[in-house]
């Protein structure tokens, strides 16, 4: 049984494909297992990996009909058999000595459930063009809810912890994996290492590139379901509510760009409800006063305008 299982979901990316799965192969740490799920490809993805299973027994094949990519990371941990699971995309890559470096920390320190990374951000041409996360990483539950600093690709998550928080949400696509974050940094401690071990490459098709209404209300939700929750109190509860009242102005302000009035509407009478000085949370320390008094109207003149859009269209 490996120590470590790779799960990959792909679909219609042959071409990028064979680089994240070499990224794989040519890990420092070898007691791995990597499965691709193929969510409903029509490209050569099935031989580009029959090539690389060839290569090396390793590598494991699964397809399943589109699903998304939250089913096909299910399914592939369905199949895993490792200790440890790490979620890579088809568009990324894995630097030599991240799998070395993860199992040796969650090694020493039994009671992490997860370690993250930082990633280097690749550009169309291949050049290096900065960090992610671009702010210093601090593991605790409450930075989490202010700002998710945890890419897809970077953690490296112990099998238990996983199976105990039940996996990905199918039905958060859009943000399913800070949600997965957020229920695990609830149950137990997670880390990140300083050093970057993985890459995340810009070509013009990444999902998180294009980030539109419907993930800021997958975001909503998500924040909803903690307000609703009782046990999340004090500090967090209040970090919930700001975060919530945000991400409602947001999509508001995303459904006015898509030109849905109605939605973002309904999307700004919420966010108002939720809070009368909604447009605080936007308010600087370094603010002067007529701009502070611009922010906390920002909500009201929003919500004015969509309602006459609306009646208009």
């Amino acid at each position: 049984m490996p120590t470590v299982s790779v799960i990959i979901p792909t679909h219609n990316r042959a071409d990028m494909l064979k680089e994240a799965i070499e990224s794989v192969r040519q890990q420092t740490f070898a007691d791995w297992e990597l499965i691709v799920v193929d969510d409903g490809s029509t490209d050569q993805t099935r031989d580009v990996v029959d090539a690389c299973r060839t290569a090396d027994g390793r590598i494991r094949y699964a397809w399943q009909p589109p699903q998304g990519v939250c089913a096909a990371r299910n399914r592939g941990f369905g199949v895993a058999t490792g200790e440890f699971i790490g979620f890579l995309d088809d568009d990324d890559l894995w630097l030599p000595n991240k799998l070395a470096v993860q199992v040796e920390y969650l090694r020493t320190h039994p009671a992490v459930g997860f370690v993250s990374c930082p990633m280097r951000v690749q550009g169309p041409h291949g050049r290096i063009e900065g960090m992610r996360p671009t702010h210093p990483f601090v593991n605790s539950f409450e930075a989490l809810l202010i700002h998710n600093r945890i890419q897809s690709t970077t953690p490296l998550v112990r099998r238990c912890w996983f199976e105990r928080v039940g996996g990905f949400d199918p039905a958060r696509a859009r943000a399913a994996d800070y949600d997965l974050w957020l229920r695990l940094a609830r149950v137990v401690a997670f880390a990140s290492t300083t050093e970057p071990l993985a890459v995340y490459r810009i070509h013009g098709h990444n999902m998180t590139a294009h980030i539109d209404s419907q993930q800021h209300l997958e975001h909503v939700r998500i924040f909803q379901k903690l307000l609703a929750d009782p046990t999340v109190q004090g500090t967090a509860r209040k970090l919930v509510r700001e975060r919530l009242t945000r991400e409602l102005h947001l999509a508001g302000k995303a459904c006015l760009s898509e030109r849905r009035y109605a939605e973002a509407a309904r999307a700004f009478l919420r966010e108002l409800r939720l809070s009368p000085l909604a447009g605080s949370v936007f308010v600087t320390p370094e603010d002067r006063l007529g701009a502070r008094v611009a922010k906390l109207l920002k909500p009201y003149l929003a919500l004015g305008y969509a309602g006459l859009a609306s009646v208009c269209k």
